[in-house]
């Protein structure tokens, strides 16, 4: 696909294979996700505000590739689809671009996987595992 087609998911679209076009053209992933050289100081401090940050993975997901983009995983920039770059081991959390660093290292970061497919789990589910996080 390609960045700006006037489908919903382009915006969310991040091609390994060419770092510049990604930048260059994609408007929403690069910004909000703070990618680009001159990092926005607002987006960190405002994550790094927040009480708890959620990440659930949907262990069948079949709408997200790969699925552990749920937990801001990726492949890495250049290299063919495969091997995976876990959050932990990102340009992004080693440099807290967003603060999710900051977040994990106060506790404030939780990793949640369900057996499932994207988004499809029960309001029974949610109430045993995600509630619990915020009371």
């Amino acid at each position: 696909p390609r960045y700006g087609a006037g489908i919903a998911f382009s915006g969310y679209w991040k091609g390994v294979t060419d770092r510049a076009a990604y930048l260059a053209h994609n408007a929403f992933l690069p910004d909000i996700n703070n990618e680009r050289a001159v990092k926005n100081e607002t987006y960190r401090a405002n994550m790094r505000r927040l009480e708890e940050y959620v990440l659930i993975e949907a262990e069948w997901d079949t709408m997200l590739v790969p699925r552990e983009t749920s937990q801001h995983g990726f492949w890495p920039w250049g290299a063919e689809y495969g091997r995976l770059v876990p959050l932990e081991k990102s340009e992004g959390y080693a440099g807290d671009w967003i603060g999710l660093r900051s977040l994990s290292e106060a506790g404030r970061l939780r990793k949640l996987l369900f057996k499932g497919d994207h988004l499809r789990f029960s309001s029974e589910w949610w109430a045993e595992h995600v509630l619990p996080v915020f009371a």
